[in-house]
């Protein structure tokens, strides 16, 4: 079992923390999303006690605002975190992460991070060649600062997530974007050089944005819409749902199958 927050009312059975949603109706891939990293999965008899035990979004922002909470943060507040502070550590809520106080120095920077949780946060998240497995970004709110650059991310939850970012020479793995939204302003942000595998990124919904020389392998996107966007390499394998009509008034060149 891994432990989250300050409090036992914040520890659970889960091998990482589960949304909001999925403590009232945990789905399937709630279970077994992250069992191929080696964790443990869900444990089925603590589900009504994880009902019980579901904190709300607005508890989650407010208590960023408790002084006593912030004090006891392992993190550092005025310098970037270290690879041994960025394991298993829950910030839902957090506010202006990357940006202002109280961690506005937060980034990724050369580290192998594991289980680090900012659901319902916003902010600038910031990753520069580093490995980070299983983060969980549901309904975060990421500021157009936000910058992703020669990483790979392993597992992670950003269903629900308002993206706004640039990666650059990323890897992508096992990734939930589903009901994700991207608003890249003039096509200002998107991905370039970047490859998904196993993602689904069902309902996902990303407008005014770039995906240059980009691969998808074993990916789903069922429902997706692509609007506005440009569309310079696109290139997709052994992938499900795709079809012409989910890029809606982009301009496209070069998608290929290449199964």
């Amino acid at each position: 079992m891994i432990a989250y927050g300050h409090s036992t009312e914040n520890l659970l059975c889960y091998s990482t923390k589960p949304t909001i949603a999925e403590q009232s109706h945990p789905p399937e891939h709630a279970i077994e999303r992250f069992s191929n990293g080696g964790l443990t999965h869900a444990c089925p008899v603590m589900a009504s006690v994880t009902r019980q035990m579901a904190t709300s979004k607005r508890e989650l922002k407010q208590r960023w605002k408790n002084d006593d909470f912030v004090a006891a943060l392992t993190l550092p507040k005025n310098d970037i975190p270290q690879q041994t502070q960025l394991q298993n550590v829950d910030l839902r809520g957090v506010p202006k992460l990357g940006l202002d106080d109280p961690l506005g120095w937060f980034k990724f920077h050369e580290v192998e991070s594991h289980g680090i949780d900012f659901s319902f946060g916003d902010g600038a998240l910031i990753a520069h060649n580093s490995t980070i497995a299983d983060l969980i970004c549901h309904e975060f709110k990421f500021d157009r600062a936000s910058a992703f650059c020669k990483s790979t991310f392993l597992r992670a939850d950003f269903a629900r997530s308002r993206l706004r970012l640039n990666a650059i020479d990323c890897e992508f793995i096992e990734y939930i974007f589903d009901a994700s939204t991207f608003a890249g302003g003039l096509n200002e942000y998107g991905f370039r050089r970047c490859s998904f595998r196993d993602c689904t990124f069902s309902s996902a919904n990303w407008q005014r944005t770039y995906l240059r020389a980009c691969q998808f392998t074993g990916c789903k996107f069922a429902d997706m819409i692509i609007a506005d966007s440009i569309i310079a390499g696109f290139k997709y394998e052994l992938c499900a749902g795709f079809r012409d009509e989910m890029f809606v008034k982009c301009d496209v060149g070069g998608v290929v199958n290449v199964a």
